[in-house]
């Protein structure tokens, strides 16, 4: 199998479960070095055995809601792997999952809103904060509504 991720490092934000833990098996499958960012901390930690040694992937807990936990995953993959190249932002809070507007909890959406819209900003932001003086990255946000 070509190694397509061969050198580079990967933040994936939602990685101890589904979608991001898939994305980060097969991100180090393809030869990158993941540092899983999620608020699931036993997951978390699991995933990474399960996927590979300290060397390739490893945890750090990360609420995307918060600047400076996500600040602190970038600058941790930074401080282990000497840079970034992808930021998945792939946490997410389904929110209220009945459409009608009188079903709609205010905090429900408040939360919703937070990791979703709130959480991708400051994970961009932080990983541009590296990438634009590099002047290499890509940053990618995956949203998914399941009814």
């Amino acid at each position: 199998m070509a190694k397509r991720l061969e050198g580079k490092v990967a933040i994936i934000t939602g990685g101890a479960s589904g979608i991001g833990e898939c994305t980060a098996r097969l991100f180090v499958q393809h030869g990158a070095k993941v540092v899983i960012a999620d608020v699931q901390d036993e997951l978390g930690q699991t995933a990474c055995r399960d996927i590979g040694s300290s060397e390739v992937i490893s945890y750090v807990h990360c609420d995307v809601t918060n600047e400076t936990d996500v600040e602190n995953v970038v600058n941790t993959a930074v401080s282990k792997y000497g840079k970034l190249d992808i930021m998945f932002s792939n946490a997410g809070a389904p929110g209220n999952k009945d459409p009608k507007i009188l079903a709609t909890d205010y905090e429900d959406l408040k939360r919703a809103f937070a990791v979703n819209v709130f959480g991708a900003f400051l994970c961009a932001k932080h990983a541009a904060r590296v990438m634009i003086p590099a002047k290499r990255g890509a940053l990618s946000s995956l949203r998914v509504s399941v009814r």
